[in-house]
C-alpha cells in the first residue's frame, strides 16, 4: 500500500482524497450560487459578463477543485442556463491532467442518460481546454443527507436515489468506462428528486486498464479494497471499484453511518483491506434484515464475489424491498393511459409489486378527473398525451380540487421534454418519467412517493 500522511488524526475522512490522486472537487452547490458570484479568484482572465464562443455568457462559480474549476453561465444562442467546466489555471501546462480532462468530457458525451450529467459541446478559451455541460438546480446528495440534522434518511427516498445512481452508472460502465471517483458529493439531486453522477474526472475508458494505464485514485470512504491495496485487477473487474462505492453509500444511506470507524486515512485504508463490516440490521435495528446480505456482498473485499454489476445491485436492492414491505394497507393506485398496451403493462407490473392495491385503469383525461374526485387515488400515474384533458391539464386540475390537491402525480411521456417537466413540476407533478418506462424505475418512484 502506498505511503499516505497520518499526520491529521482527527478530519472528515469522507472529503479527504488519496494524496496520488488529484484533489477532491468542492462540491457544486447550485444554492449557493448567490454568495459566490464574481468571487472568481483564479479566473481574471473570464470576468463576469464574458461571452465565449459567441454563445455562452459566464454568469459566476459554481465550484473549484484541483483540476477544474466550474462556471456558471447561459447559452444564449438556445437560451438555456449551463455550467462550463475548465481545466485549473494552474495545470493549463500540464499534460497529465489535460489528458484527464478531456477523458472526462469524453466519458461523458459517450454515455447518455437522465441519470448523468449531460455535456453539449468543447472548446478552448484562451488556451485553457472547457466542457459545456448541463446546469443542474438542486444540491449534492452530501448536503441533502446533511442537511437531516443526524436523522436517517427514509428508506424509500434513499432506495430511490440509490435505483437512480446505479442507472446511471450502469450506462457509464455499458459505454466501457468507469466513474473511479463516485461518492455523495459527486451525485446532484436535481428537481423532481432526479439524481445526476457527476465529475468523472478520473473516469479510465476500459482500454486503458488493460493496457496497464489505470492510477491509483479516489476517495478513501469509498474506495475499493483493491484500489487501495494498489492491486491490479483484470479489466473485466474494473467496473467492480464502482460497485464498491456505491455499497458504500448505500450502506451510509440505509443505517446513517459508514461502514468502517477510523481516526485516520490510514487506519480506514486498512479497514477497507482487511476489515468486515458489521451487519447493516445491527447498527440500524429498524432496518430489515432482507438487506445485509445485499450490502455486504456490494462491499465484498474480491471483486469476484461482489455483486457483479451496478445493474444487479439496484435489482438485488428492489427485491430487498419487496421482502421488507410489511404494509399490508390497501392503496388504490390510479393509471391514465389512452396506450391500451401501455395502461395493460404498467397495471400489470404494478399489481405484480403491490398485491394489495386497487387499480383504477382510465383511458382519457376527463375520465381519470371524475374518478379521482369521486375516489381520490393513493397516487396517479398519468401519460402526458391524452384526449379530454392532456397529463399537463389533469396535473393542473388535481391540484386546484381540494379533494385531490396532496395526491401524488408521476408524469410519463414518450413525446415531453424537459421544457414540460419544468412546466409540470411548477403545477405540483410530483415526478416525471420517460417512455418506455423502466419498470423498477416507476415502483421505485411510487413507493417514495407513498412512504
Amino acid at each position: 500500500m502506498g505511503a499516505v500522511n497520518e499526520d491529521n488524526a482527527e478530519m472528515d475522512l469522507a472529503g479527504v482524497p488519496v494524496p496520488v490522486a488529484m484533489e477532491d472537487t468542492k462540491p457544486i452547490s447550485i444554492d449557493e450560487l448567490s454568495p459566490r458570484t464574481g468571487d472568481l479568484p483564479y479566473l481574471g482572465w473570464i470576468p463576469i459578463g464574458a461571452l465565449i464562443q459567441n454563445s455562452y455568457r459566464i454568469l459566476g462559480q459554481l465550484g473549484e477543485g484541483g483540476m477544474g474549476i466550474v462556471l456558471h453561465g447561459v447559452d444564449e444562442r438556445l437560451e438555456r442556463e449551463v455550467a462550463i467546466k475548465f481545466i485549473h489555471p494552474k495545470h493549463v501546462d500540464t499534460e497529465e491532467l489535460h489528458e484527464l480532462f478531456v477523458r472526462e468530457a469524453r466519458a461523458m458525451a459517450r454515455a447518455r442518460h437522465p441519470n448523468l450529467v449531460e455535456i453539449y459541446a468543447r472548446g478552448d478559451y484562451k488556451g485553457s481546454p472547457y466542457f459545456v455541460m448541463e446546469y443542474i438546480k438542486g444540491t449534492t446528495l452530501e448536503e441533502w443527507v446533511a442537511g437531516h440534522d443526524q436523522r436517517r434518511v427514509g428508506l424509500d427516498d434513499a432506495l430511490s436515489l440509490l435505483d437512480q445512481i446505479c442507472r446511471g452508472v450502469a450506462a457509464l460502465h455499458a459505454v466501457g468506462a468507469v466513474h473511479r471517483d463516485l461518492k455523495p458529493s459527486n451525485v446532484m439531486i436535481g428537481p423532481g428528486f432526479r439524481a445526476v453522477v457527476t465529475d468523472m474526472g478520473l473516469a479510465i475508458n476500459l482500454g486503458g486498464w488493460a493496457a496497464g494505464r489505470e492510477r491509483v485514485a479516489g476517495t478513501p470512504a469509498y474506495i475499493s479494497p483493491e484500489i487501495a491495496a494498489e492491486r491490479h485487477v483484470p479489466p473485466q473487474y474494473a467496473h467492480a471499484s464502482d460497485i464498491y462505492a456505491i455499497g458504500v453509500m448505500a450502506y451510509e444511506l440505509l443505517t446513517g453511518r459508514h461502514p468502517f470507524k477510523a481516526k485516520t486515512v490510514v487506519e480506514l485504508l486498512r479497514a477497507h483491506i482487511h476489515e468486515t463490516p458489521p451487519k447493516p440490521s445491527e447498527v440500524a435495528p429498524e432496518l430489515s434484515d432482507v438487506f445485509d446480505e445485499v450490502l455486504l456482498r456490494a462491499l465484498a473485499k474480491d471483486p469476484n464475489d461482489r455483486i457483479e454489476s451496478a445493474h444487479a445491485l439496484r435489482t438485488a436492492l428492489a427485491l430487498a424491498r419487496e421482502r421488507s414491505s410489511e404494509s399490508s394497507a390497501p392503496l388504490r393506485i390510479m393509471i391514465a393511459d389512452d396506450d391500451h398496451a401501455c395502461l395493460r403493462w404498467t397495471g400489470k407490473f404494478i399489481s405484480g409489486s403491490f398485491p394489495n392495491a386497487t387499480l383504477d385503469l382510465v383511458t382519457d383525461g376527463a375520465t381519470a378527473l371524475a374518478h379521482a374526485i369521486r375516489d381520490p387515488p393513493s397516487v396517479a400515474i398519468l401519460d402526458l398525451s391524452m384526449p379530454g384533458l392532456n397529463g399537463t391539464e389533469l396535473t393542473a386540475a388535481l391540484r386546484a380540487n381540494p379533494r385531490t390537491c396532496d395526491v401524488p402525480i408521476v408524469v410519463v411521456t414518450g413525446v415531453g421534454g424537459a421544457r414540460d417537466w419544468r412546466l409540470l413540476l411548477r403545477l405540483g407533478a410530483s415526478g416525471f418519467l420517460v417512455k418506455p418506462t423502466d419498470p423498477d424505475a416507476l415502483i421505485t418512484t411510487i413507493r417514495r412517493l407513498l412512504c
